[in-house]
């Protein structure tokens, strides 16, 4: 997604290796503008474009986030509503990553410290509370998500982790935690793990500014 002028957003695709690009498809102004902070993410079994975001700029007791799916090949969009759980909503959505092998995506919201698990293909939900947060605790909000297609896991980054600290959590797709790996000191907004699936090993950012983190999981 770009950016062009008269802030009107376009989506494109391009193959680097042969130095070319797809169609470009113009996007409402209104729906994927920036101040509905929307997270992009790619589902290449379908050959579909993946957005997440508030419709409303992430307003306290505001709408439910939307999920937005774009073919690449003609430019066809559906959409479904998300889950919208909490005293406050969701509010933005901070993060989101796609399985492209199950056809399943994660996505983590602001204001109640959740993860929500969507099937994209249906557009079913499930969610989970981050660990030993409740659905008001906007502090811990995690952030970037990384999938892990080969073992079927989405990992979340916890800037503010409430033993202290950041953390990332291993969830299955189907929304149990399976490891809380603790040790980080994340910025806010943290993007997502980069990940070696085949070893079960990843980077992340920290712990000093232009350094990166090794772990296991």
């Amino acid at each position: 997604i770009e950016l062009k002028k008269q802030d009107k957003p376009v989506l494109f695709t391009s193959n680097v290796a042969s130095n070319a690009f797809g169609k470009v498809f113009k996007l409402d102004y209104n729906t994927f503008l920036l101040g509905n902070q929307p997270q992009f993410g790619q589902d290449t079994a379908t050959n579909q474009a993946v957005f997440a975001l508030s419709p409303d700029g992430g307003r306290v007791g505001g709408e439910a986030p939307v999920t937005i799916l774009i073919d690449l090949s003609t430019g066809k969009e559906k959409q479904f509503e998300g889950l919208n759980n909490g005293y406050y909503g969701s509010g933005f959505v901070n993060g989101m990553a796609v399985d492209s092998a199950t056809g399943m995506a994660a996505t983590t919201t602001e204001l109640n410290a959740q993860v929500e698990f969507y099937n994209l293909s249906s557009g079913a939900a499930r969610y989970a509370q981050l660990p030993c947060t409740t659905d008001t605790s906007q502090y811990y909000s995690a952030a970037g998500v990384a999938n892990d297609s080969v073992n079927g896991l989405f990992l979340v980054g916890g800037p503010d982790a409430c033993n202290g600290g950041s953390a990332i959590f291993v969830y299955d797709e189907s929304g149990n935690l399976q490891e809380t790996i603790t040790g980080f000191s994340f910025p806010i907004g943290v993007g997502p793990a980069a990940l070696n699936p085949s070893q079960r090993m990843g980077w992340a950012a920290g712990p000093q500014i232009n350094e990166l983190q090794q772990f296991f999981y």
